[in-house]
Order: structure tokens, then sequence, then C-alpha cells
């Protein structure tokens, strides 16, 4: 190994795993007495029932703890990417700076909106993220909303459009960018500016308009938003193109009823049976998350914070970081570790899992405001063409991206795309019937594939599971 860091460097819990062997040995001679099969797969189920309890309850009582609270939040909000934007406290000001830059757009009491042109797509290049030649921009003046500053009311309406999209009612949002933090910025009116994907310049018809207001009115019925602009079903707020239905576009209009009121209602709809990955516990009733949800203190099978704290002071100790970065995760579940590098200041991020399980994930990402991602549902294995689905204007980003390939490999093996493209990092975690000792052995096959130096390994261990090892691959 290149370097290894102590459990002590990394403040998380680790255990080496050099007793294996003579623990398997023990336990083949024990299973040949009669009875003492049965006897010894009671007693795991009963270790495996008892730690998940333990888990479970000690997650909920440290998300009543405002550090711990605090912790979640990093997981559950984006880092903004915005740059040369031109965002100030007043419209006017905004609209100058956008007219000055040549880039053509609309203005209403309240707002601004530039379509798809060249000289929007230089603006926004400037930024460094990868938004399609299909975005536009909507500039819209928030002010505090009772305990909530305007930066806070603007990510707000983000979590209000990611769920009118999913309900095929709104545009996607591609991004949220803000002026920035500081305490004189938070205090009053912002500009906020929404990286959104065009919906069209003309107003939509009657017909359309009747249909979408019909469906905006039984969310707000529903309680999954409320209305903050009493001006939301005019006309204007509704526009359609030559292409694709009609689409509602002033989702800064509405707000979540509570915070994360939306990604607690997408749990409590069922998310969780096919979020569930691995054994199951009755004392957990059956079926359970995998991925913890850390922004709503909800446990699962493991720990997604503990875990991104491993992964980001590991590729720290290395010299690496996911600034800028194109992130790809091979079996994502939940998306809580994706969410957690674009937090981290990932450029865009590409995710992977299962048919069932990705249409979750994306409502849970898009209910935390993330917005810089794309996930596919897939049948992965190591055939599967994972080239196919980045898009376009991600291929320049590959070399150099991050490769999450997290407890997955021992299910899927390693996919022969990975030695189609440079990647630079993979975090490669294992299964718990791996360990640092036989990472070699475990990583042949990638080695087949393609060249690489094991920067940094360690096993440890979080939540319920058993230790397993991660390590930090560097592609050579």
């Amino acid at each position: 190994m290149a370097a290894e860091r102590s459990p002590a460097e990394l403040d998380t819990p680790a255990r080496h795993t050099t007793a294996r062997p003579r623990l398997r040995f023990l336990r083949a001679r024990a299973k040949r007495v009669p009875g003492a099969h049965a006897a010894y797969d009671a007693a795991i189920r009963g270790r495996h029932e008892s730690r998940a309890v333990a888990y479970a309850v000690r997650s909920w009582l440290a998300y009543r703890l405002p550090g711990r609270r605090d912790a979640g939040e990093r997981l559950s909000t984006q880092a903004s990417l915005g740059a040369p934007v031109p965002l100030a406290a007043s419209l006017d000001a905004v609209s100058d700076a956008l007219r000055e830059a040549g880039v053509r757009h609309d203005r209403w009491d309240g707002g601004l909106a530039a379509p798809p042109q060249d000289a929007l797509n230089a603006v926004l290049d400037a930024t460094g993220a990868p938004y399609p030649p299909t975005a536009g921009l909507r500039v819209v003046a928030f002010a505090p909303e009772g305990d909530r500053t305007a930066i806070d009311a603007a990510r707000g309406a983000v979590v209000a459009g990611g769920l009118l999209h999913a309900r095929g009612i709104g545009p996607r949002i591609h991004d949220l960018i803000t002026p920035g933090t500081a305490p004189d910025e938070r205090a009053g009116p912002a500009c906020a500016a929404f990286v959104v994907e065009d919906a069209g310049a003309d107003e939509a018809g009657d017909d359309e308009r009747t249909r979408l207001v019909a469906a905006l009115r039984a969310i707000v019925d529903a309680g999954e938003l409320v209305p903050v602009d009493e001006r939301w079903t005019e006309p204007s707020s509704f526009r359609s193109g030559p292409e694709g239905p009609a689409s509602f576009v002033a989702f800064e209009a509405l707000r979540e009823p509570a915070p994360r009121a939306y990604v607690r209602s997408l749990l409590e709809q069922g998310a969780r049976e096919d979020l569930h990955f691995g054994r199951e516990l009755a004392l957990r009733g059956g079926r359970y998350l995998y991925q913890s949800v850390p922004s709503i203190g909800a446990a699962g099978r493991r720990d997604s914070l503990g875990r991104w704290r491993v992964i980001s002071a590991a590729l720290a100790a290395c010299g690496m970081r996911t600034d800028g970065r194109l992130v790809l995760d091979i079996g994502c579940n939940a998306g809580m570790m994706l969410g957690a590098a674009l937090g981290d200041g990932a450029a865009w991020g590409l995710g992977w899992d299962r048919p069932a399980v990705v249409p979750h994930a994306r409502e849970l990402l898009s209910g935390m405001g993330y917005t810089r991602f794309d996930l596919t549902g897939a049948d992965l294995g190591p055939g599967y063409p994972l080239l196919a689905d980045v898009p376009e204007r991600l291929t320049p980003l590959l070399g150099g991206s991050i490769v999450l390939y997290l407890a997955v490999h021992h299910h899927i093996g390693f996919a022969r795309a990975l030695g189609a493209f440079d990647w630079s990092v993979m975090v490669f975690e294992g299964a718990e019937t791996d360990a640092v000792d036989t990472l070699e052995q475990t990583l042949a096959p990638l080695r087949e594939l393609c060249d690489f130096e094991v920067a940094w390994a360690q096993d440890f261990r979080d939540s319920e599971t058993d230790a397993r090892p991660v390590a930090i691959l560097r592609r050579l």
C-alpha cells in the first residue's frame, strides 16, 4: 500500500480483520455439531437485529443534537458554482449587466428570464458548469421570509421546482446561482439565478393552462406545496414551445409547508421498499433504507454521513478533491454519496442503479435541493455500456473524473467500461467478507482492465455493518 492512515487520523471507527480466517475455520467446525448451525444462524440474526435497532435509536437521538443536525445539513445543500453570472440586490442592475453582455431577456415585476442563446451560453460557460445548450436563465428577487433568509427562500424554490418537474408540471432546474452567503447579503433582499431547461417562449394555450392549474391546485390542496405569491396562476406563468408539453415556470411562487417535508413524504410513500438492500430485519419492520438520509435523521443500514466523512478525509489525505470534477456513482442507491460529492463542489454527478431504485433517488436528491446530476436505471453487470449513458456535453470531463464503486463489486463485478476512459480516482469499497489484507486479490479483475495504484486503504465499520475495506485508487 502506498499509504495507510490510522483510525485516529480519520476520526472514524475502524477494525482490522486479520482474525477472519481463524474465525471462518472455527465456524466451519462448529457447524458439524448437531443443531449448532441453527443456533449459530439465530445468534447471528439476533446480533444483526440488536445492532440495527441500537444504531437506529442512536441515529434518532443524535439527529436531535445541533452539531449532528448541522452535519446532516451539509449533505443536503448543493454548493453553487455561480461565478460570472452578474447578480446584485437590484434587478435593474442584473438587467443592465445582462444587456451589456448581449443577453436578450424579458423583464417583469420581480424577475427576468433569458431564453437559450449564444450570448447566454457564453455567460453560463464562464461558471465552469457543464450546462446543456438548451438551458435558459430565470432571475428572481427574493426577500427574507420569516426566519428564512433570501438565500434560503431561493433554495426552497429549487425544491418546489424539483417536485413540479417530477410531476411533469415544470421545467428541470439545472442549478441555483446565488450572490453569496455573507451576513449583509443574507439579511435583505437578494437576486438568485436559476439555470432552467427552456420551456418555450409562448404563453400556454387555454386548455393546457387549465390542465396545469388543476394539477397545481391538487398539489396545493394536498398540502405538498403552499403559494407565497398570489400571481402564481397568471397566464404568464405558463409557457410552451413548438416541442413538448406546456410548463408552469413560476416555481418560485410555491414552497414546501415545512423544511424537508417533500423528502419525508417520499419515504412515507413507499420509497423505503425499493431502496432496501440486504437482509430484512423484523425489529426494523422488515425492509428498510440501505442508505441513511441525514437531512431528516432517517437511519439506514449504512451511515451516509459517516461514510462520506471517511471518503472525503481519505481523498484529502491523498491530495484529491471533488471540486469541479465529474463524479460517477456506480450503484448509487438513494444517491446520498452522490449528493455529498455535489455538496463538496463536484461539477456534475452521474449515477446508476436498478430501474426500480432510480426514480426514488432522483426525487430524493431533488427534494434535498440537488440539481447537477443525471441518474440512469439499469441492470448493471460487467458488460453494461456505462459510457453510452454519459451526455455528450459531459464526456470532456471523463478524464479526471472520480468514480465511486461502493460495495457493488461482489454484486455486479467490475464494469469493463472502467478501462475505456481515463478516470482519475476511484473510491472503492468492498464487501463485508473482504479486507485490506486481501485487497490485491479483490482488485485483480480491475487490474486486467486498467493500471492504478492503491494510494490509501483501511478497514472500517459504519452503523450496523461489519468491517469492510475502503481504498483510494489512483489511475496511472
